[in-house]
């Protein structure tokens, strides 16, 4: 949903919608979701505030609707990777690291060029063991978007990397 599109809500799921970045901003993911769900139906899978509901439910740490509403989304709509990202996400809160690993090696496989994706593969790869794996990704990943040496170094996933980061260009 772009901005336009958003404009075009009904005043009062706008609101809504408001109401619940505010409660979430303040820390609150109860009243963000009690927001949210006061949605009408028709208005709830809409990119932007299926999004939203997705960062309420991590903030709630309720990752196996987070993973299960991601992955409706993911379906809904192939052609963005958030959705994809964010199932990864939930699936290894909820589930387990190879499940989340499965979810963005499909993810990869269909967006190559995704930092991100990258990005978490070289996290995910370094959690077991397989660091040479993890290296190309990470590199992968600062060839896209050389943000990613930053934050990989302070990501404790990268740990067994850590010096491998330093000498990333």
């Amino acid at each position: 949903m772009t901005e336009s599109e958003f404009g075009q809500l009904p005043k009062k799921v706008q609101k809504q919608f408001a109401a619940a970045l505010g409660w979430l901003n303040l820390g609150n993911w109860q009243e963000a979701r009690g927001e949210l769900d006061s949605v009408p139906a028709e208005y709830r899978e809409q990119p932007l505030m299926a999004g939203l509901y997705l960062e309420v439910l991590s903030s709630g740490r309720q990752w196996r609707e987070m993973q299960l509403r991601a992955s409706l989304m993911a379906e809904r709509f192939p052609g963005d990777v958030q959705w994809l990202i964010s199932q990864a996400y939930a699936t290894r809160r909820a589930e387990s690291l190879p499940k989340a690993r499965k979810v963005l090696q499909a993810a990869y496989e269909r967006f190559p060029q995704v930092a991100l994706v990258c990005y978490n593969l070289a996290c995910y790869a370094a959690q077991f063991g397989e660091l040479e794996e993890a290296k190309s990704y990470l590199t992968e990943a600062v060839g896209l978007d050389a943000e990613y040496k930053d934050m990989a170094l302070q990501d404790e996933d990268l740990e067994p990397i850590r010096e491998f980061v330093l000498d990333i260009r």
